[in-house]
C-alpha cells in the first residue's frame, strides 16, 4: 500500500521504491521483513492470551453446566466474606440438592440426567441477580451465593428458586420429567467463617430432605 501511494504521490521517487531489484530498495526490503516478523508477534501474542483465558475459564468452569465450580466459588466467597470483615455487609448462602435425582439417572439414563442439571442450572440463574454466583456444587448440588443479602432477603430468593423448578420441566424422549429441590440457606454473623456458615447451609439442607423434600429450611 505504501509503494502504491508513494507511486502516485511522487512519481520521480517511484523507480527506486517498486523496484526490488534495485540498491535502493533495500531499506525497503527491511521494512517488510520488520513488518511481517510485528504482524507475527502480534497474533502469536493475541493467540497466547486467547489460549490463557480458555484455560483460566475451563479450570473455573463446570463442564457439563457451565457454572462456577467449587474452585471459583471458594475464590469468590472468600472476597465477599473480606467485604463483610471490612465493611460488615452481610452475605447469604443457599445450598439446593435436586430430589430423586438418581431416580432419573436410573429411569431415563445418564443423558437425561445431564438434562435435568443442566435445564435446573438455566432456570435458577433466570431468577437471581446479576451480581450473585451461582455454582455447581457437585452431582445435584448447586450453591448460590449472595452478596449484600441479609436472613430475610435470602428466604425470599430461596422461595424463588424453590418455585420456578416447581412451575417448569423439561421432556425427555417425549415424557414430561419434574424437577423438585430442597434448600437450605445461611447468613453470615459475626464470628462465623465462610467453611462453618457453608456446613451450616449443608445441615439446613438435608433437614429439608429429612422433612420430606422440595421444601426450604434455614440454618439454626
Amino acid at each position: 500500500i505504501i509503494r502504491i501511494f508513494i507511486a502516485l504521490l511522487s512519481p520521480e521517487e517511484s523507480s527506486m521504491f517498486i523496484a526490488m531489484h534495485t540498491q535502493e530498495a533495500i531499506p525497503v526490503l527491511w521494512f517488510y521483513v520488520f513488518l511481517a516478523l510485528l504482524i507475527n508477534i502480534v497474533m502469536i501474542g493475541n493467540a497466547m492470551t486467547r489460549l490463557v483465558s480458555k484455560i483460566r475459564m475451563l479450570a473455573e468452569r463446570d463442564q457439563l453446566t457451565g457454572l462456577w465450580n467449587r474452585r471459583a466459588m471458594h475464590k469468590f466467597l472468600n472476597n465477599i466474606h473480606q467485604r463483610w470483615l471490612r465493611d460488615k455487609v452481610p452475605y447469604s448462602m443457599i445450598l439446593l440438592d435436586l430430589d430423586h435425582f438418581k431416580d432419573i439417572n436410573d429411569q431415563y439414563g445418564h443423558d437425561a440426567g445431564d438434562l435435568a442439571l443442566l435445564t435446573a442450572a438455566r432456570l435458577f440463574g433466570s431468577v437471581l441477580r446479576e451480581n450473585d454466583a451461582l455454582c455447581r456444587h457437585g452431582g445435584e448440588e448447586f450453591l448460590v451465593i449472595l452478596p449484600a443479602t441479609d436472613a430475610p432477603a435470602a428466604r425470599v430468593v430461596a422461595e424463588k428458586l424453590h418455585q420456578v423448578l416447581k412451575d417448569n420441566s423439561f421432556i425427555w424422549q417425549g415424557v414430561t420429567i419434574k424437577i423438585y429441590a430442597s434448600l437450605g440457606y445461611a447468613t453470615i454473623y459475626q464470628g462465623c467463617q465462610p467453611d462453618k456458615l457453608l456446613i451450616q447451609a449443608d445441615q439446613a439442607m438435608y433437614r429439608a430432605k429429612s422433612e420430606g423434600r422440595d421444601r426450604i429450611c434455614q440454618a439454626c
